[in-house]
C-alpha cells in the first residue's frame, strides 16, 4: 500500500459538493469573522492593516489549526443542512410566524383571483382580452411555482412554499407523490438526469448554507463590533450576503423542480421496472398503481400487486 492509496480514502470525502455547498460557505464566513478579530474590534478599534499584518504574520501551526477548525465547521455545516433547510422554510418556531402565514395565504388568494377569467371574456375587445389572458397566464404561472395548491398547506416563507409547490406538483399529472416516490426514483436515473438534478439541488443548498453563514456571521459578528461605534455597520455586509443567499435559493426552486419534473416525465417506468412490477396500460392505469404505491409508502403498508420477473 502506497501512499496514493492512503490518500484515496481520506480525500474522498472533499467531494465537490461538499467543497461547493458546505467548505466555500463556511469559509466566507470565518474569513469575515477572523478579519473582525484581527483588526481588533473587540477592544473597541479597527483597524485593517492590523488585520493583514496578522494574516501575513501566521505562522505554520496556526495557520494548520485555523484550516482543522473550518473543516470542522465545515463538517458540522454539512450535517446541520436539514436543519437549515427546515429552518427558512419556517418549520421551526419563528418570530411573527401567523402574521407570516396570514401575509402569505393572502398573496396566494390574489393570485387565485388574478389567474381566474372574467365570465364575460368573449364579448371583450380583441386587445382587452389579450391583456386578460397575459395577465392571468403569469398570474397563474406564478401561483403554480410559488405556492402549494391546496390553502392548508402554505407555509410562513417563500422558500416553504416554494418548495411544497415542488413536491405537490412533480409527477402529480401522472398519479406520482414526489415526497414519496422522488427518494425511490433517484438511484434508478441515468447518469445525465442525475447530473441534472445534482446541480441544481447543489445550488439550492450552496444558498441555503449561505443564508444560515450570514445570519450567523451577522449575529456572531455584532457583539464584536458594538464597542468600536460605527463600525457597527460592517454586520450589515453578512447580513445583506445572507438575504440575498435566501433569495437565489427562492428562485433555485423552479430550476430544480424543472429537473425533478424531467425525471418523472421520462423515468418513471424505470422505477417500476426497478420494482418488478407490470408496465401499465394507459395512464388511467399508471395513476392507480402510481397512487397506490405512494399510498402504501406514506403509510408503511403493503400494497398488493402482481410482479413481474424478467429473464430466467
Amino acid at each position: 500500500m502506497n501512499l496514493s492509496d492512503l490518500a484515496g480514502p481520506a480525500l474522498s470525502v472533499f467531494s465537490r459538493r461538499f467543497l461547493l455547498v458546505t467548505l466555500v460557505p463556511v469559509c466566507a464566513g470565518a474569513l469575515y469573522l477572523l478579519c473582525l478579530v484581527w483588526a481588533g474590534a473587540p477592544q473597541g478599534g479597527v483597524s485593517f492593516s492590523r488585520a493583514w499584518a496578522k494574516a501575513t504574520g501566521l505562522g505554520g501551526a496556526e495557520i494548520a489549526l485555523l484550516l482543522l477548525v473550518v473543516l470542522v465547521a465545515a463538517f458540522l455545516t454539512q450535517s446541520s443542512l436539514p436543519a437549515l433547510h427546515r429552518l427558512w422554510q419556517g418549520s421551526w418556531p419563528m418570530p411573527f410566524r401567523g402574521r407570516r402565514l396570514t401575509r402569505h395565504r393572502r398573496a396566494r388568494a390574489r393570485l387565485e383571483r388574478r389567474s381566474a377569467l372574467p365570465a364575460d371574456l368573449a364579448s371583450r375587445p380583441a386587445a382587452e382580452r389579450a391583456a386578460l389572458l397575459h395577465s392571468a397566464y403569469r398570474a397563474a404561472r406564478q401561483l403554480d411555482l410559488a405556492y402549494p395548491r391546496q390553502d392548508p398547506d402554505v407555509r410562513p416563507t417563500a422558500l416553504g412554499n416554494a418548495l411544497a409547490a415542488l413536491y405537490g406538483a412533480a409527477g402529480a399529472g401522472y398519479g406520482w407523490d414526489a415526497a414519496a416516490a422522488w427518494p425511490r426514483l433517484y438511484p434508478v436515473l441515468p447518469d445525465r438526469a442525475r447530473l441534472l438534478a445534482d446541480d441544481a439541488r447543489d445550488a439550492l443548498d450552496q444558498a441555503v448554507t449561505l443564508a444560515g453563514v450570514g445570519l450567523v456571521a451577522a449575529c456572531a459578528g455584532l457583539p464584536l463590533l458594538v464597542p468600536a461605534g460605527w463600525w457597527v455597520l460592517l454586520t450589515l455586509l453578512p447580513a445583506a450576503l445572507g438575504a440575498l443567499a435566501y433569495r437565489s435559493a427562492v428562485h433555485s426552486v423552479p430550476v430544480y423542480r424543472a429537473a425533478v419534473q424531467t425525471a418523472f416525465d421520462l423515468h418513471r417506468f424505470d422505477l417500476l421496472r426497478a420494482l418488478h412490477l407490470p408496465l401499465p396500460a394507459d395512464a388511467d392505469a399508471e395513476r392507480v398503481l402510481a397512487e397506490g404505491l405512494c399510498r402504501s409508502w406514506n403509510r408503511a403498508a403493503r400494497f398488493p400487486t402482481a410482479y413481474r420477473h424478467d429473464g430466467p
